[in-house]
């Protein structure tokens, strides 16, 4: 918001707090009393709000009419505003508007507001009817997470990130996501090499910003934990892992037993590991993964490869949900064929070539697993045969026997 409005007057009030202020007890706060938070609405009212704050928001009445933007101001009893805010339009509800996501809170000239100001910001939004986050388009974000660069001491860049904190000053949750995961990890990884450097490449632990990383990551929700993992899968392929002097991996030919060149085997394993823990920095992405594992355990009572589980599934489902659309894609197109036969069946597929020999399929029917389906195309093909399976299951109204109790009105069986 820079520049001026146009309009000297206001000339409506759409308080949406005030001008009595309570605390979280019911308790009135006599030094916000008679204070409002308003809404301004009107093209006459933005050009007002601009004049007074020395502010561009007289430009707004655009946005603000097709329902882009909402203005809110602060005001004293005297009715002369002193901040600002501009929200997104979230939603309707039957009660009005839902807030939405705040884009900027300004003092007058575009100043950062006074310390009594961001109080009663605050309190509107802890325990009255504000915004609750802010936008992912603001820099407050941003600005924090790129303060952290500044602090290569693994101490230093650990406290930081314990007090890492996800509200602003205002009470204003912070939208993180991905791509602060992201730049957390990178900030955490270029601080830790930095730090290998004295300790000639071993690695000694990161004094706990690998446990705030993931905790983060988790926080941010999935996309957050697949973010860290990939970060780190992208970050190993990178890697030649060391040949480490003097261990070898046994020769099976040099044991009597499967049993004792197991136990060789296992040696060598456990060897091999805890060489390469103590290396940076394969040892600190071995040791994100198992706080991973435990912070998933802590917050949702699954393990890593769980949650991966849980993932893949996912994406099954999602490849099974858009094989139906092109299932459902290739009827209509076959639809539209002169010749239509369906196959009604919930597991004989008519393209198997046992299921043409044991039930007479010719292969080229539309095939269909329940009645619904078979009704939909019955109703807008030109089906010349039907093949109905009679026990599709329950209930019984899905059964191929009853289809012709759902067929429309007036249908004429082929």
């Amino acid at each position: 918001m820079a520049g001026r409005g146009e309009g000297k007057y206001y000339q409506e009030q759409n308080i949406v707090y005030g001008p009595e202020w309570k605390d979280d007890k019911g308790n009135v706060v006599d030094k916000f009393n008679g204070w409002t938070i308003q809404e301004v609405k009107t093209q006459n009212d933005l050009n007002v709000e601009g004049n007074k704050m020395n502010n561009c928001v007289g430009n707004y009445y655009n946005a603000v009419d097709n329902g882009e933007s909402r203005i809110f101001s602060l005001r004293d009893p005297s009715n002369n505003p002193h901040i600002t805010i501009e929200t997104d339009f979230l939603s309707s509800s039957r009660t009005g508007p839902i807030m939405g996501e705040v884009q900027q809170i300004q003092g007058n000239s575009n100043r950062v507001p006074d310390k009594a100001y961001k109080a009663m910001i605050k309190h509107w939004v802890m325990f009255g009817n504000g915004p609750q986050q802010m936008s992912d388009d603001s820099d407050v974000l941003t600005d924090t997470i790129g303060d952290l660069r500044y602090y290569p001491n693994l101490s230093e860049l650990s406290r930081r990130l314990d007090s890492f904190d996800l509200e602003t000053e205002y009470g204003i949750k912070l939208k993180l996501d991905t791509s602060h995961i992201s730049d957390l990890f990178d900030i955490c990884l270029r601080s830790l090499d930095d730090y290998s450097q004295s300790t000639y490449g071993e690695y000694t632990g990161d004094r706990g910003i690998g446990g705030e990383l993931v905790a983060l990551a988790v926080m941010v929700g999935d996309d957050g934990i697949k973010e860290l993992l990939e970060k780190i899968q992208s970050e190993e392929e990178k890697l030649d892992y060391p040949e480490i002097e003097g261990l070898n991996y046994p020769n099976e030919e040099d044991f009597e037993t499967e049993e004792d060149f197991a136990k060789a085997e296992k040696t060598y394993f456990e060897q091999e590991g805890e060489y390469i823990n103590h290396t940076f920095p394969i040892g600190w992405f071995n040791d994100l993964h198992e706080k991973l594992n435990d912070e998933l355990g802590k917050v949702r009572g699954i393990t890593v490869q769980e949650w991966w589980n849980s993932q893949n599934k996912m994406s099954h489902n999602q490849k099974l949900e858009k094989e139906n659309i092109n299932l459902v894609s290739n009827w209509y197109s076959k639809l539209a064929q002169a010749e239509i036969s369906l196959w009604l069946d919930d597991e004989r597929d008519p393209t198997n070539p046992d299921i043409q020999n044991g039930f007479g399929s010719l292969g080229n029917e539309i095939w269909v697993k329940t009645a619904p389906e078979a009704i939909d195309i019955l109703s807008g093909g030109n089906v010349t045969s039907v093949s109905l399976d009679h026990d599709l299951g329950e209930p019984e109204a899905e059964k191929g026997s009853n289809l012709p109790r759902g067929l429309p009105r007036g249908f004429e069986k082929p």
